[in-house]
């Protein structure tokens, strides 16, 4: 699958970044009129300046839907904001008031709930507000009632906090969710586990008619609460039942593969039979995998780590195709090539290693920009140059498979890149975990912080 000629020297994929030149064919709203205490959203990636003006020094970064508090009003188009406690600058033509703000507010009742992981609490219901503490995983909290989106509020010390919802389990609420009782239950059929408890939520995996699985004694809507994997997570109650393998539901047989196949192309391996069912894996050109013998409506029926998964039919072949023609990453400077800049910011300081991840992209996939390195963020990657966000221009059309070619290709070469980890549509792949394929991550709250709109790389 070839792929793509630059596109009018970037255009839309060109974001502007302030303090640079911009294209004269952009049109702005009003500026924005912040007061002092408003979160700020970014509306693209945009320097930070020591003071109001261009001629000030770059201090830091923002990128794209990434949150910032105002410490006063818009003078002469700039806004001084909080960068940890430093009075800054941001041009003001590239924030937009609080338009990502929290959901509103629901009262309920308070109860209690466990934590089912090491937990954040933070000041407000989104990734965007200041972490306080983290909970250890079992830790009794008490709730308040009130929930905003996907969040949770607890009191603590005498204050009101938030948590993500998520990761609690039951302990005692007497809100909308009922108890059932704790305990044991199996699928009837094939059967979707979601994030939370409606068909609207993100399918997780998908469990074998017969699989045995663990509820917290939650029920809510038809839906009941169950724990997949230490964390708590939905599945349709309609397809649950308390009755055991012995009493006819039989246990789920070992998968094993009739047959041998390649992919074609980088290619998803999925939890059911569409593009609808979640991504386990992704292949890179030349991979095998062993296939059961069941084909439906285009779809492959595939194990993968012991478990039956689907894949296109149109990627997959009899005959090993070899491996992908991409460019050899031992044969790549260390450089930033000229290509890679026009609307990118931070990349000089990056480590040698994550310069060489941008050029393979640049190289390979020159659709793809801006590039996002150094910013001051404190406890990421990018704060000391070791991480680098590739932006994927038109990523939810045609440039979604860039994407996905993307994060195989690294993935299949992160020793010789020194990859770490990778993010990609709110999913992470390690090189620690790399067994568990790409894993789930939480909702973090917009597009771009749950990395959809561009593929994360983090390096040694």
């Amino acid at each position: 699958m070839g792929f793509f000629v630059r596109a009018l020297g970037r255009t839309v994929a060109t974001v502007t970044v302030a303090g640079l030149v911009t294209t004269s064919s952009m049109v702005f709203g009003a500026l924005s009129q912040s007061a002092q205490g408003d979160r700020l959203t970014a509306t693209t990636g945009v320097n930070l300046r020591s003071g109001p003006g261009l001629s000030y020094s770059i201090v830091g970064g923002l990128s794209t839907g990434q949150r910032i508090t105002a410490l006063g009003d818009s003078v002469d188009g700039w806004t001084p904001v909080d960068l940890n406690g430093r009075k800054v600058y941001v041009a003001s033509r590239y924030v937009s008031g609080d338009t990502g703000a929290a959901a509103p507010a629901v009262s309920g009742s308070a109860g209690t709930a466990v934590t089912t992981v090491n937990l954040n609490v933070r000041t407000g219901p989104s990734t965007a507000y200041t972490v306080v503490t983290t909970l250890g995983k079992g830790t009794t909290v008490t709730l308040t009632g009130t929930t905003s989106g996907a969040w949770t509020q607890i009191a603590r010390d005498g204050h009101s906090y938030w948590v993500s919802t998520v990761y609690l389990t039951s302990g005692g609420s007497s809100g909308a969710g009922s108890a059932a009782g704790s305990g044991t239950a199996y699928t009837t059929t094939a059967l979707n586990i979601r994030t939370g408890p409606s068909t609207s939520y993100a399918i997780i995996t998908t469990l074998a008619k017969g699989t045995k699985v663990t509820t917290t004694g939650v029920e809510q809507n038809g839906w009941t609460q169950v724990l997949y994997a230490g964390v708590t997570r939905w599945a349709s109650s309609s397809y649950l039942t308390a009755t055991g393998a012995s009493a006819g539901q039989p246990a789920p047989s070992p998968i094993s593969g009739a047959g041998t196949m390649y992919a074609t192309t980088s290619v998803n391996v999925r939890t059911g039979p569409s593009t609808s069912y979640a991504v386990v894996t992704t292949l890179v050109q030349g991979q095998q995998v062993s296939t059961t013998g069941r084909t439906s409506n285009g779809w492959t029926e595939v194990v993968w780590q012991g478990a039956a998964r689907w894949m296109s039919s149109q990627y997959l072949s009899s005959s090993n195709p070899g491996t992908s023609s991409a460019i050899d990453p031992a044969s790549v400077s260390s450089s930033i090539i000229s290509s890679a800049l026009p609307g990118s910011v931070g990349l000089s300081g990056l480590v040698p290693s994550a310069k060489k991840v941008v050029n393979v992209v640049e190289t390979q996939w020159p659709v793809v920009g801006p590039y996002y390195g150094v910013r001051v963020e404190p406890g990421s990657d990018h704060n000391d140059g070791h991480a680098v966000d590739c932006m994927i221009p038109n990523w939810s059309g045609a440039n979604k498979v860039v994407g996905d070619q993307i994060a195989a290709y690294l993935q299949a070469h992160a020793s010789e890149l020194g990859i770490s980890y990778i993010i990609w549509r709110q999913h992470i792949w390690s090189v620690a975990r790399s067994s568990e394929g790409w894993r789930y991550m939480a909702d973090r709250g917009s597009t771009t912080a749950n990395h959809y709109d561009h593929v994360h790389v983090s390096v040694n």
